[in-house]
């Protein structure tokens, strides 16, 4: 977010004379969102631990503020610590005169106790970076806005004419290429046979996937669960959660 108090005085008083068009912001986010299966598959994360964790994408996030207009977003990481990777962002939206702050700290010691290598380090920093983005952007711009464009687009991330059985077979090879056979993928959605998988467990699949490759979380976190419960029982609350709204 480079730029001194000159520039930001151009970008709002340029914001003032050429107003966002709502209605423009919502058609190029929407078809941006939803232009295929993978676009949309990266457009959410599913989070199968803790109380469950299921929502917008840091990929929606730049989508979203790709076509919004007249605001500023960055992160930076801004402390690494003995512990801990710290990351800042900021939403600033010229037109409104808001702003929006959002801090970040990803854990940077192993099971062991052992700190990263540098390398992990960056990589965790960077994956911070991604998911403060993510809420400053979120938080920034009303949910009403966005929140249509986030559910569509967890339903076309598994197609609208594919026949379920295709979108099951992907799913699961993709899994297994991370090394996770149908067993795992069936504890996972506390399922007894692929056949069960319907299209709610897929859309939670592709959240799932997104998540880990977003930095959210490894596949054996996504996998193993947290807390002392399973991931299926950690599931089974997201859609008890889904189905209560």
């Amino acid at each position: 977010m480079a730029g001194g108090m000159s520039d930001i005085r151009v970008q709002v008083a340029t914001a003032k004379d050429y107003p966002r068009d709502i209605e423009r912001f919502r058609n190029n986010a929407m078809a941006m969102a939803t232009s295929s299966e993978e676009v949309a598959g990266s457009c959410f994360y599913n989070l199968p631990r803790g109380d469950g964790v299921e929502g917008p994408s840091v990929r929606l996030a730049e989508i979203i503020m790709s076509c919004y207009g007249n605001a500023r977003a960055g992160a930076r990481v801004t402390e690494i610590g003995e512990k801990t990777v710290t990351a800042q962002a900021v939403f600033v939206d010229l037109e409104n005169n808001t702003s929006v702050t959002f801090e970040v700290s990803r854990n940077i010691l192993t099971r062991e106790g052992r700190r990263y290598s540098d390398d992990m380090i960056t990589v965790t920093g960077n994956a911070a970076c991604g998911i403060a983005f993510r809420n400053a952007v979120f938080k920034g711009i009303p949910a009403a806005l966005w929140e249509p464009i986030y559910k569509a687009a967890r339903t076309a991330s598994i197609g609208k004419d594919r026949p379920i059985e295709e979108v099951r077979r992907g799913i699961l090879r993709h899994f297994a290429g991370m090394g996770k056979r149908e067993a795992d993928v069936l504890r996972l959605l506390g399922l007894g046979s692929v056949d069960e998988i319907g299209r709610d467990e897929l859309v939670e699949l592709k959240g799932v996937a997104s998540a880990i490759k977003n930095g959210d979380c490894t596949i054996e976190e996504a996998f193993n669960g947290e807390g002392g419960m399973t991931a299926a029982d950690l599931n089974a609350q997201l859609r008890q959660k889904r189905n209560s709204k």
